[in-house]
């Protein structure tokens, strides 16, 4: 994802990839999570991290969650939006 990010690549099958390991049972859930907000720059296309905010949201940003699961849900929708 630093690759990705630093050098401005367009990987558009990275996403896809990512979106299958954002549950909030996976271990290690918040590098995940950082390694795909992370990948995101100007140049990769809305249509392409639009379903990672749609996994984000119905995944982590629901009623039935910890404050935690939440919160970690919010803080990275929050970074994707603002790369």
């Amino acid at each position: 994802s630093r690759v990705i990010a630093t050098h401005e690549l367009l990987v558009l099958n990275y996403y896809p990839f990512v979106q299958k390991y954002m549950q909030p049972h996976q271990m290690k859930v918040t590098t995940i999570l950082a390694s795909a907000a992370q990948a995101v720059h100007a140049l990769v296309p809305p249509d392409a991290v639009e379903p990672l905010v749609k996994t984000l949201a119905n995944h982590f940003i629901v009623d039935g969650r910890q404050d935690e699961v939440i919160a970690i849900g919010l803080n990275t929708v929050r970074e994707i939006c603002a790369r």
